[in-house]
């Protein structure tokens, strides 16, 4: 009788292991319920970590920046050159009209070089070239195991003076004084920075497929000051480079920091 019992009990165990028809529609019921509340919000919500993101890691990058020069008495060294042939290499996301590629004068250099910059990575100047050679974006846009010694002559990309000074957390000069010459290079993982100061170089988190680190250049910026406008012509000579900011290269043009947070409360105010 005890061994009959157990066998009975074993058996209807065994069956209630399976969901019965009716269990089933209604677990799929909720699971669509629960999809339609979750699906809609998730373009929210990557925009929301784009955003965040963004504006933290620009305050880091300041500071590591900032860090890096009363440690030394000189800004990090071996930064990404972004100069491609004719323009700013082609895997940029933000917008073209806002660089331009130049031979560097000699003044320009000299600040750089007085400021401890001495050195750049030049990259692949094309995604085709890039991609041929097995590099990537973002990990690896080298284009040689040699540095460039930073000189006259030297091609360097630049940021319109609109373009940085509309920026808002840039320090300005007088509006009449036109005419200041920034150069902007990438704060790319063969800096000297990293081992000193930061573990890693930081990385720009993508709103979506095509800005990820594996379709475009996902590190971001440092802005300096080269010479100073004076309303004229011919800029004022700096004996050294000026750290004016840390950008992000977006589809709508470099932003900083105040940008992502005023983008952040906006999308969180309408949600």
């Amino acid at each position: 009788m005890l061994h009959g019992n157990s066998s009975t009990h074993v058996s209807s165990l065994n069956k209630r292991q399976a969901l019965t028809l009716m269990e089933l529609i209604v677990v799929l019921v909720i699971l669509v319920a629960l999809a339609g509340i979750v699906v809609p919000l998730l373009p929210n919500m990557i925009g929301r970590t784009h955003t965040a993101s963004a504006a933290t890691s620009i305050t880091e990058a300041n500071r590591i920046i900032q860090t890096y020069e009363q440690l030394y008495q000189s800004y990090p060294n071996d930064l990404d050159n972004l100069a491609g042939t004719g323009g700013p290499v082609d895997y940029l996301p933000a917008v073209p009209a806002q660089f331009t590629v130049a031979a560097l004068k000699d003044y320009e250099a000299a600040a750089l070089v007085n400021s401890g910059i001495t050195r750049v990575w030049g990259m692949y100047d094309t995604k085709v070239n890039l991609l041929a050679a097995g590099g990537t974006p973002t990990f690896n846009p080298y284009s040689s195991t040699t540095a460039q010694a930073v000189a006259t002559g030297l091609n360097v990309a630049y940021l319109t003076e609109t373009a940085v000074e509309s920026l808002s957390g840039i320090v300005r000069d007088d509006p009449a004084l036109t005419g200041d010459v920034y150069v902007v290079f990438g704060f790319g993982k063969r800096t000297t920075a990293i081992g000193k100061v930061v573990s890693d170089a930081p990385l720009h988190f993508g709103e979506n497929a095509a800005s990820n680190a594996n379709s475009v250049y996902c590190r971001f910026g440092i802005v300096f000051r080269v010479a100073r406008g004076n309303g004229t012509a011919t800029p004022t000579k700096l004996d050294r480079a000026v750290f004016v900011g840390v950008v992000d290269f977006g589809g709508d043009g470099i932003s900083g920091s105040d940008a992502h947070l005023g983008e952040y409360y906006k999308t969180t105010g309408n949600n």
